[in-house]
């Protein structure tokens, strides 16, 4: 048994050394041999504080003493003290740290103190550590509150850049393609015709690169809301062909669409987004296949009780990707090299903004490419079922008193435009479309044509000179004789909440430059009201 204590002891890792009454040393475990290079069978017998002169201090001989008499334990932290038990190492001195545990024990009626070192060092160099830790996480959480604070202020004024940016451009963006399409139903030669189509697809490719920018703007700034429309899905997918039917034959290509049965039909999600996913990738299969087929395949991979998983695989055979150029393909404004550009334009924008908006709309997308084979596109898209959908076709089968082709619409329309291309443009096709019109350039001259006139609908720009659109119209709605005219905001303001921001500040609807005739028709046949023809 006395030997099964001594290994015991031997083989803690602390120290451990026992004290008579005397303050002789009993016990010298070989943890303090290592610690202090004294050897035990060279100190048993001796009084410590002979060894270690500074347990003869107030501070420690009274606890050895009451611990003799009174039986009391204490605790001496070395966080305060330093060390007890002094290393043989010189260098260990300058920096060890220990605690020490004072016992008293009682043995055949004699009386004996346990005194335990234990070695903190490192856990007081771990606290050390994590004091400076502390310190510089509250100097990293300040710089990244500053950084944070700028990175606000910059991303405000981004925005505000991109929001004047896009304003500015589409501004004369609008007149050029309203004039364009106003040359193009005029008489033309073969070869004026010619030039007035590629300035008019010039114009179009401007236009595609603005939006590519706003949409990468919208998404990183998560103002990018999703819309959640019935829609039916071969419609959409078949449309998206059939756009690009057109330059698939100019390159000799055959194109082919497969929607795999058994597949839900009717959806309600984002068709727009949809389509821009689909067109992106089609036009991209397009324009680096010179032969050969591209194609789309549909498939339904999961069902749902209310909700369904799509799968969208794009092939071509086109040049390919290289193996060294795939990991970048998503990324934003990376080409292959620089004769992509040259070879086959585009900004490098799309693919990105494709990544992006499949991410956004809870998918997923990835590819295969070989070169001199081609590559397939693959995506998938989660949509809901539209399970209403059969009844709003039974509802449409009757006949929608709309679309009788004996009812026209007339009335009263102010065009309100600072600039003279735009109200050119629009009112070129309202003369076209047979409705009266009058125009002004400011709004103080709108208020007072809207006090000697009756007008049914107003088309009002918002920032001219002196007065804003939403000036005016809030002149308007103070006024019960003029509260009721609809005011339709035709503005360049064209970023994220501009539409809900113009409808909050009293306008009724609002159209976006640049825009096409079809869609300022279709607005103004919305606000006029019908007439019979005699």
């Amino acid at each position: 048994m006395n030997n099964l204590l001594s290994q015991l002891i031997n083989q803690v890792n602390v120290g451990v050394l026992v004290l008579d009454m005397n303050y002789r040393i009993v016990i010298w475990n070989e943890w303090l041999e290592k610690l202090t290079k004294h050897q035990a069978e060279d100190v048993i017998g001796e009084k410590l504080i002979d060894l270690y002169p500074r347990f003869q201090e107030a501070t420690f001989r009274p606890i050895f003493e009451k611990a003799f008499e009174a039986g009391q334990n204490r605790f001496f932290s070395g966080a305060f003290h330093g060390h007890f038990i002094e290393p043989s190492d010189e260098i260990a001195k300058k920096f060890a740290k220990q605690n020490m545990l004072v016992q008293p024990l009682e043995v055949d009626k004699e009386k004996y103190i346990a005194i335990q070192i234990f070695d903190m060092t490192r856990q007081q160099h771990r606290v050390d550590e994590l004091r400076v830790l502390i310190r510089e996480l509250k100097i990293a959480k300040e710089e990244l509150e500053v950084s944070k604070e700028m990175a606000v202020v910059a991303n405000k004024a981004k925005s505000e850049f991109l929001a004047n940016m896009s304003h500015e451009i589409r501004t004369p963006m609008n007149a050029i393609m309203g004039f364009i399409d106003l040359t193009l139903q005029t008489d033309l030669d073969e070869e004026q015709q010619s030039y007035q189509e590629m300035v008019k697809e010039a114009a179009q490719a401007l236009m595609s690169l603005l939006e590519e920018i706003l949409d990468i703007s919208k998404i990183e700034s998560g103002l990018f809301p999703l819309e959640h429309k019935p829609f039916q899905l071969s419609n959409v997918v078949k449309k998206a062909m059939d756009l690009m039917s057109l330059k698939t034959k100019e390159k000799g290509l055959s194109q082919r669409l497969l929607i795999m049965p058994p597949i839900y039909e009717h959806l309600i999600g984002d068709t727009k987004r949809l389509s821009q996913i689909l067109l992106n990738i089609l036009s991209n299969a397009v324009k680096f296949t010179h032969k050969g087929e591209v194609s789309l395949l549909v498939e339904q991979i999961e069902e749902y009780e209310d909700k369904v998983l799509l799968l969208f695989s794009i092939r071509d055979t086109g040049i390919g990707i290289e193996p060294k150029n795939q990991p970048w393909i998503f990324e934003k404004f990376y080409q292959v090299d620089g004769s992509m550009n040259r070879s086959f334009g585009g900004s490098g924008l799309g693919l990105a903004i494709v990544k992006q908006l499949v991410d956004t709309m809870g998918g997923r997308i990835w590819f295969q490419s070989t070169v001199g084979q081609g590559t397939v596109f693959y995506f998938n898209l989660p949509f809901y079922k539209d399970k209403e959908a059969k009844e709003r076709e039974d509802a449409k089968k009757g006949k929608d008193p709309s679309r009788d082709d004996k009812k026209t619409r007339a009335g009263k329309i102010l065009l309100v435009d600072d600039d003279s291309f735009n109200r050119k443009i629009v009112g070129a096709w309202m003369r076209k479309w047979n409705f009266d019109y009058e125009e002004c350039s400011s709004g103080k001259e709108a208020l007072a044509l809207i006090h000697k006139k009756t007008f049914d609908l107003i088309l009002m720009d918002e920032q001219m000179p002196g007065m804003r659109g939403t000036d005016v119209v809030r002149q308007l709605r103070k006024n019960p004789q003029w509260a009721s005219i609809p005011v339709v905001a035709m503005t360049a303001n064209a970023m994220k909440g501009d539409r809900e921001r113009f409808l909050a500040m009293g306008m009724d609807d609002y159209l976006s430059k640049p825009f096409e005739s079809a869609c300022l028709l279709r607005l103004l046949q919305k606000w006029i009201p019908k007439r019979i023809e005699a």
